[in-house]
């Protein structure tokens, strides 16, 4: 039997350089494929000449990584999840093609100046989603879709699972340093500690959650949650965008508008939904979950609030001081340089 799925993708493009690459979102099989790819400008600063024109490689890398990664869904997820052992494969896989790649740009007109700079670096966050319906039991315990997510990252794209009992829930640890937890790094803005690229060693780090249907797992570049007070705000995001919506086109839509509004980075964002009877099911399954996290927001919104409202009367009190401080200086000035000499010139 084929179970319904519900796909979301959205690509945003903030600062003009483009260098997340477009989001993986296809059905291999019977396997659902995702994944999100996020050059790294800063290491990848090097140029390279295009056909299109001179790009970085942080817009070449993310590209050419998230090739190498469908083909190797298409070969590898065709009769189910890809054993735990071929996380290696793919490791290799990308290394191989990605040197490959690195020597033929070089080739061509590459600029890289810094042994400091990584080549082609850019992160990965990929998952492959089986769904297998298990049929009912003597006792009259009903069928259920049992769910298993294969999933691969690098750098600090992420991937997630969202169910309405748990909500949002982080599957892949960040690669970086120091090891901040999810809101600690809001502030820290810690660097990446383990990426691919083409001319330093990486590691891609790989593991399974398995479960019951319904589930979303989505897959995002650190744009779409990167901005945010919290990751309780990530979630209601997500939340109240699906609950105002009707369809999951519009609440495709209605997402990638709220991220684009906070966002300060490119922002790349894949998803798929399983176990559900349509959209309209997904969000009344989901309406419970939503009040949970709007109750828990609330306070923080109204704190919020209040911070904004106190920094705008502390500019307006700052700005009234300094003119009482000009105005009051005109009135007594008189008095204080009264016999105050004058020198040649007005020199010291």
């Amino acid at each position: 039997m084929k179970t319904p799925r519900l796909y979301l993708s959205f690509q945003i493009d903030k600062e003009g350089s483009a260098e997340d690459a477009p989001p993986l979102c296809e059905t291999v099989g019977e396997i659902s494929c995702l994944g999100v790819f996020d050059g790294l400008g800063g290491s990848g600063a090097a140029s390279y000449q295009t056909p299109n024109g001179r790009v970085s490689g942080a817009y070449l890398a993310s590209r050419k990584v998230r090739q190498v990664v469908r083909d190797w869904m298409r070969q590898n997820c065709t009769t189910g999840l890809p054993a735990e052992g071929k996380t290696v494969d793919l490791e290799q896989y990308i290394k191989k093609e990605l040197s490959d790649y690195a020597h033929s740009l070089s080739s061509s007109g590459g600029r890289l100046r810094s042994s400091m700079l990584r080549t082609l670096p850019t992160t990965l966050a990929v998952l492959a989603v089986s769904v297998r319906e298990e049929p009912p039991l003597p006792d009259g315990t009903p069928s259920n879709l049992k769910l298993s997510c294969r999933y691969y990252w690098a750098g600090d794209s992420r991937c997630y699972l969202l169910t309405p009992e748990n909500g949002v829930q982080q599957l892949t640890r960040d690669n970086l340093k120091g090891s901040p937890d999810a809101l600690e790094n809001l502030s820290t803005d810690a660097p990446v500690s383990n990426c691919i690229s083409a001319n330093k060693p990486f590691q891609i780090f790989s593991s399974v959650v398995n479960g019951v249907a319904p589930a979303v797992f989505f897959t995002a570049t650190d744009g779409c949650f990167g901005y945010l007070p919290s990751p309780l705000f990530f979630e209601e995001m997500l939340l109240e965008t699906m609950a105002q919506a009707a369809t999951e086109q519009e609440w495709e839509s209605l997402l990638r508008d709220r991220v684009k509004q906070v966002t300060g980075d490119d922002a790349t964002f894949a998803a798929v939904c399983v176990g559900f009877d349509g959209f309209l099911h997904m969000r009344e399954r989901f309406a419970y979950r939503r009040k949970f996290i709007a109750d828990l927001v609330a306070p923080l919104r109204a704190y919020q609030n209040r911070c904004e409202q106190l920094r705008k009367e502390l500019e307006k009190a700052e700005q009234d001081y300094a003119a009482k401080l000009h105005s009051s200086w005109s009135f007594y000035k008189t008095g204080y340089e009264r016999i105050l000499p004058h020198l040649p010139g007005g020199g010291a």
